[in-house]
């Protein structure tokens, strides 16, 4: 297959972003779409009980890849914005088209019935990234190992005695991890987060349900990146979303 992906609105927008005196925010309106060029070999096998095994090796090659570029002030930015409050060892982040990026992995998905009620699907991609990047005479190219797991159970009780409150409870466990992962001026490190849900199915038919989730149950989950150059070393974290707890109540008419 080939995909063509084009620059995000932010990418793309000239103004200066403020907000964070340390660290300011400029699009590149010279941005160029990227096209990935991607070859996938799948097998699959269906086992008794319906379980399912997928493998699959995969190769993509992407031209003119979009990625985040950083780098500290020039002292003719920083008199452009002295007035600005910036921080003169702010960092200037933006985007530009490396050259190449390759990626070549193998992943792994099992589909298993543990027994009548419980079911498993866990799933494993390891894969070797390389990047092919420069900025001006700056040689941002980088390449690694990185490996990513994902794990989903489901169970749900199925009582002799079908008036029980316990009957018809179906839980839900996902948990997922990505270890770190190179980018053209140092890598992204790990992530891992589970999220937990259980839900009640009710009334005649079950028309009606009951669910009760927690998104991140450890309080985990949080998007971290080292930029480790010439010029600087930095390492940055966030979050996307912080644990949330969710009740939810559903009808079929």
């Amino acid at each position: 297959s080939r995909r063509v992906r084009r620059p995000e609105f932010w990418q793309l927008k000239p103004f200066i972003d403020i907000n964070d005196p340390l660290n300011i925010q400029q699009g590149n309106p010279t941005l160029k779409p990227e096209f990935t060029n991607s070859l996938k070999i799948n097998h699959s096998k269906t086992f008794k009980h319906n379980s399912n095994f997928l493998g699959a090796i995969y190769y993509r090659n992407t031209l003119g890849d979009i990625t985040r570029y950083s780098d500290t002030l020039s002292e003719a930015q920083f008199q452009q914005l002295h007035n600005a409050a910036v921080d003169p060892n702010a960092i200037l982040n933006t985007y530009i088209n490396s050259t190449s990026v390759n990626r070549m992995g193998v992943e792994l998905t099992l589909q298993q019935k543990v027994a009548k009620n419980f079911e498993i699907t866990p799933s494993f991609n390891l894969g070797y990234r390389k990047v092919n990047a420069n900025a001006g005479a700056l040689n941002l190219s980088n390449e690694g190992f990185n490996w990513s797991s994902k794990l989903t159970a489901n169970y749900k009780t199925d009582l002799e005695n079908e008036s029980s409150v316990f009957n018809k409870l179906g839980f839900q466990l996902t948990a997922g991890y990505e270890s770190p992962r190179v980018i053209p001026q140092g890598r992204r490190l790990r992530q891992y987060s589970a999220d937990f849900a259980v839900r009640k199915d009710l009334f005649n038919k079950d028309k009606g349900s009951l669910t009760f989730s927690v998104n991140d149950i450890f309080n985990s989950e949080r998007y971290g990146v080292i930029y480790d150059t010439e010029t600087f070393y930095q390492e940055t974290y966030s979050r996307r979303r912080a644990r949330s707890f969710r009740l939810t109540f559903s009808y079929k008419f």
